[in-house]
């Protein structure tokens, strides 16, 4: 069984992995991402085959990191797109985001 909200639900959850650190940090990406931008990170959720429950529209062609262009820093677009890194593995930990978030914040 899937659980959570799939706005918000890394590639992985679909996959129906357990969830890890490596998903809060995703959840947390498309939460600054609208929370910066105004804008929700997806617009419609579709029916994936194969799959028992819907994805964002453009989420497997990552249609998302457009709206990264309007966040107003290039450290914090890099953040974001780390945060949003289809491999969880590859995401940052939950320090490293806590660090760059207050470098930004105090500037």
């Amino acid at each position: 069984m899937v659980s959570g909200t799939p706005m918000y639900m890394p590639p992985e959850c679909f996959k129906r992995n357990k969830p890890s650190e490596a998903t809060d940090i995703w959840s947390m990406g498309i939460t600054i991402l609208e929370a910066l931008t105004g804008k929700p990170a997806w617009n419609s959720m579709v029916r994936v085959p194969g799959n028992t429950c819907r994805q964002p529209d453009g989420f497997r062609e990552r249609k998302l990191l457009g709206s990264v262009k309007l966040l107003n820093t290039m450290e914090l677009k890099e953040l974001v797109i780390s945060m949003l890194n289809y491999s969880a593995t590859d995401r940052p930990s939950g320090s490293h985001v806590l660090q760059t978030l207050c470098k930004q914040l105090s500037a």
